[in-house]
């Protein structure tokens, strides 16, 4: 889907692609993982991956997804949410992943 012009890596912590602005921002937020990053060649992290299956539903998951989206947009990293669904429909799958990379 994406060799050989990005590199997918799953399971990354947001602190190793984050640089916290000072000592206490962000200092828990940053131990979060997404569940892939979408680097360029250079290892630049593009944009990052979240799966979401029902817990996603949950208020607690509802509000870590929106803190993890505001770290990431602040970094000047995207980020997409791709429903459980969407993962059974590989073209549809691929299209939004296009679509945020573009």
């Amino acid at each position: 889907l994406l060799e050989p012009k990005f590199r997918v890596y799953p399971q990354i912590a947001l602190l190793s692609i984050v640089d916290k602005l000072n000592n206490t921002s962000y200092r828990n937020e940053l131990f979060r993982i997404v569940d892939f990053v979408v680097f360029d060649n250079a290892l630049k992290p593009l944009l990052a991956i979240e799966l979401n299956d029902a817990s996603h539903n949950r208020s607690d998951r509802r509000e870590r997804d929106e803190k993890v989206k505001s770290i990431l947009t602040k970094a000047g990293i995207k980020i997409v949410f791709i429903p459980q669904s969407l993962l059974l429909d590989t073209k549809a799958f691929q299209k939004e992943i296009q679509k945020a990379l573009a």
